[in-house]
């Protein structure tokens, strides 16, 4: 069988400062969120991998595909949650509202590399942001166990010039995470000091996409070579 060496580069996942509670983690758990932090698991040994890929595919293509959803696909983090919007599948956050967090499962396979993830919206907001968030949940295989939270990415997305298109080269592939993980999307409306949409009710999601890269390696956990 062809022998593939990969080499592995050690790349940022997260540019901006934050914390789990800033990223819509728990409550008052002012825990730093530095590049690539998991949230205990029971066990270490059996976590599911994610691993940074040197180049762009990481191996020989088999196919693309794209995991498209609009805002109204996204439900709030709470029932606390009031949502805006103006139709056509744009959300926004009523001032209202006391949940700034909308969440969006995005569907990925076992062996699959997440290379890009875009956000499209709208910031006429000079004062006010929204944050894109990626982070992964994952639980024990079997029996009982406290949950894992995986942030990849925390970054506001600074426009104040309305209408906006987003894009993140995250190129991480997954291995295990489709029987005990789940890989979700997260919008923040406005700064997270404000613990409520008040000002920030003028932000607008218009969708987000995942841009998927289908290969042929064999995810090892060492990722060395099959």
């Amino acid at each position: 069988m062809k022998k593939i060496i990969i080499s592995l580069m050690v790349i940022p996942f997260i540019s901006g400062a934050g914390t789990v509670e800033e990223a819509g983690g728990r409550l008052g758990d002012k825990t730093p969120i530095k590049n690539h932090t998991m949230v205990a698991l029971s066990d270490e040994s059996k976590k599911p991998q994610i691993k940074p890929i040197s180049e762009k595919g990481g191996g020989s293509p088999i196919y693309y595909r794209y995991h498209a959803a609009t805002g109204v696909d996204f439900d709030g983090r709470t029932s606390d949650f009031v949502a805006g919007g103006i139709g056509h599948g744009v959300r926004s956050c009523q001032a209202s509202s006391t949940e700034q967090f909308i969440d969006h499962e995005i569907k990925i396979k076992n062996g699959e590399i997440l290379q890009w993830f875009d956000v499209w919206g709208n910031d006429s907001n000079a004062t006010e942001n929204m944050t894109a968030i990626l982070y992964r949940q994952c639980y024990p295989v079997l029996g009982s166990g406290p949950s894992g939270a995986d942030f990849l990415l925390i970054e506001d997305i600074e426009r104040n010039a309305g209408n906006f298109f987003y894009g993140k080269f995250m190129n991480l592939g997954f291995e295990d995470n489709e029987h005990e993980c789940k890989l979700m999307a997260r919008i923040r409306f406005g700064d997270f000091l404000n613990g409520d949409c008040d000002g920030s009710q003028d932000l607008q999601l218009y969708k987000v996409r995942a841009q998927i890269l289908g290969n042929d390696l064999i995810f090892m956990d060492n990722m060395e070579d099959y």
